[in-house]
């Protein structure tokens, strides 16, 4: 469920405007005999104009024939020495912070009527998109996995400031989460397959962002046949891409001494780990094509053309001329296939946060 909230506006002067009561609920009270209502306005305070809320705290009791009151006591009415105790729990307590907090940021953004959008119990989305302290990089991130389209959409077009902002930012917020999720990968270099792949499910759409940027809506395990992808992405929104992964320790080549007329020689011959991965990928690309439409609709995509299949397998030997030569003569014979290491994957999105602050650079200028 996504953390964006959206909270509607009515408009009852030139300088104010309603939020709805949140009624604070409390788990110690379920039978609801007496409730605690948070109630908000937004005002445009002129002599003050950073304080743009105030709030009413009210403490009701059902009526014997089960309505709520629509008037309240005036605590001004009390006589001396008589007080009133409005006691919250820590439930409700959480939850009228959270709330008094979502209000005032939501009022700073004036008294018009209409929807607003906060990130819940955090600050708004236009100061979580430009801050750069590592608690919030790390609620930007949280933003983009959960946030849908449609949200998306409503957000930026609350507010056309935003609009702006929040493209403008692209940019570097993408520099942000991509040297994150770099040196998150780079420290995972020593785990198998599956662990790797767990990391990238505990926050998949950003996670996958690691792949490269010109791909999209990441499926995980999705079936054809009797095979079952370990990703499936989109291409610019026109191609299938499908991605195996492998683990960054096992060798692509097997070195073989062999016996020669004049001695003996180094013949490098494909690991039995990338061996097995080629033909594996082969076959993906032949189930694709089988699929009929009930397989692409449950997994949750429709039919396209598989462009090609990346199998990121093992380490980058940058020290041993005689591999890169094997390496690169393998990658240019095999169509349809690419051969990525998990080295030249980091190296992949390094240059892509280098393209990235150049662009944020000439936006800026």
């Amino acid at each position: 469920m996504s953390d964006i909230k959206a909270i509607k506006l009515n408009q009852t002067s030139r300088n104010t405007s309603e939020i709805p009561d949140v009624i604070l609920i409390s788990p110690n009270n379920p039978n609801l005999k007496t409730r605690q209502i948070l109630r908000s306005k937004v005002i445009k305070n002129t002599r003050a104009p950073e304080d743009t809320l105030s709030v009413d705290l009210i403490h009701e009791k059902v009526a014997d024939d089960g309505t709520w009151s629509t008037s309240y006591q005036d605590l001004r009415k009390l006589k001396e020495g008589e007080s009133v105790r409005i006691q919250l729990d820590s439930a409700q307590t959480r939850e009228l912070f959270n709330n008094i907090s979502e209000h005032f940021e939501v009022s700073k953004l004036g008294v018009k009527g209409g929807t607003r959008y906060v990130i819940s119990s955090q600050k708004d989305i236009e100061n979580i998109i430009f801050a750069e302290s590592s608690d919030k990089k790390a609620l930007v991130e949280k933003v983009i996995a959960e946030i849908s389209d449609a949200e998306a959409r409503d957000i930026v077009s609350s507010d056309p400031k935003l609009i702006k902002g929040f493209f403008s930012s692209l940019p570097k917020i993408r520099v942000d989460i991509l040297e994150s999720l770099k040196k998150q990968l780079e420290g995972n270099l020593t785990q198998n397959e599956k662990n790797l792949q767990r990391w990238i499910d505990e926050n998949r759409k950003v996670r996958c962002m690691i792949f490269g940027l010109e791909f999209i809506d990441y499926k995980r395990e999705v079936s054809f046949g009797n095979s079952r992808f370990d990703i499936l992405t989109e291409q610019s929104g026109l191609d299938h891409v499908i991605i195996e992964m492998k683990s960054p320790n096992v060798k692509l080549f097997d070195v073989v001494i062999k016996q020669t007329a004049n001695g003996t020689k180094d013949e490098y011959v494909i690991s039995k780990d990338l061996g097995e991965a080629i033909p594996q990928v082969i076959k993906y690309f032949d189930e694709y094509d089988r699929g009929n439409d009930e397989t692409f609709k449950k997994n949750g995509v429709s039919r396209k053309k598989v462009s090609k299949a990346i199998i990121l397998i093992g380490r980058n030997e940058k020290n041993d001329s005689v591999w890169q030569e094997h390496f690169n003569r393998l990658r240019h014979r095999l169509s349809g296939i690419e051969i990525l290491t998990y080295d030249h994957l980091v190296e992949k999105i390094g240059n892509q946060i280098d393209n990235l602050k150049i662009l944020s650079n000439e936006e800026s200028i």
